[in-house]
């Protein structure tokens, strides 16, 4: 029963490894940036300002960047993304493309974390779980 709860923890672990993401500044062309991805989150000049969108299902063509367009709803409340809104501007309005890309310290902290929790909830958990060894050897 003991292994199966480890191996149980160990699948899930190995499961969550590259779970962890991080939007990182492309260093490519708007179109190269977007070409593949389900989702980027673009900055563009609007005005005297900057303003950030996320967009589900980018494309890019010659002199356009668009997709379907989310708006935060401030930092605390996340995005709110509607289907029927359709975005685009032109590349020349693009300050920035973020794109999903692994994070491997997030990963390892994550990792890390679980197997201390694991560790320790064990130790304190284990003297309640064990049997008495002087019942085991039979001595009264």
């Amino acid at each position: 029963m003991r292994s199966l709860r480890r191996a149980v923890a160990c699948i899930l672990v190995v499961w969550y490894l590259p779970a962890c993401t991080t939007y990182r500044v492309a260093s490519v062309t708007p179109q190269q940036a977007v070409q593949g991805e389900e989702e980027v989150i673009v900055t563009v000049r609007a005005g005297r300002g900057l303003r950030t969108f996320r967009v589900e299902q980018p494309w890019a063509s010659t002199d356009s960047v668009g997709g379907i367009a989310c708006v935060t709803e401030g930092r605390a409340r996340g995005w709110r993304c509607q289907a029927d809104s359709i975005w685009t501007t032109p590349i020349s309005a693009v300050h920035s493309v973020q794109t999903k890309q692994k994070d491997t310290p997030k990963t390892l902290i994550a990792v890390g974390a679980t197997i201390a929790l694991l560790a320790v909830a064990g130790a304190l958990l284990a003297p309640s779980m064990s049997p008495d060894l002087g019942q085991m050897f039979g001595e009264p």
